[in-house]
């Protein structure tokens, strides 16, 4: 045995609903349900505010109507989709 253990959140992430600014340098993927198991759904099917923003990139302001918050991971569904908002440790947005 190494000695060595890896950190485990122990606690579920607290998001709450409301609005968030993206801060992912390469914006973030919109899918259609709450994990990276589910697709990543293309601009054309996105709201039509964010089809004019050019999607969730970076900068971009939008509204988490429903958040699934769990240890590992935080996502809120949008009027577009779901979008992560943490995962693993790394943080894609900040509240406004």
């Amino acid at each position: 045995d190494s000695g060595s253990v890896g950190y485990k959140p122990t606690t579920k992430l607290s998001y709450k609903t409301g609005n968030y600014k993206v801060t992912a340098p390469r914006g973030l993927n919109v899918r259609s349900g709450p994990s990276t198991d589910y697709p990543v759904l293309d601009l054309s099917q996105l709201s039509a505010s964010a089809r004019a923003q050019g999607g969730y990139k970076a900068g971009v302001v939008f509204t988490a109507l429903e958040v699934v918050n769990s240890t590992t991971s935080a996502w809120a569904k949008t009027p577009s989709g779901w979008v992560c908002l943490e995962l693993n440790g790394s943080k894609y947005v900040t509240e406004v």
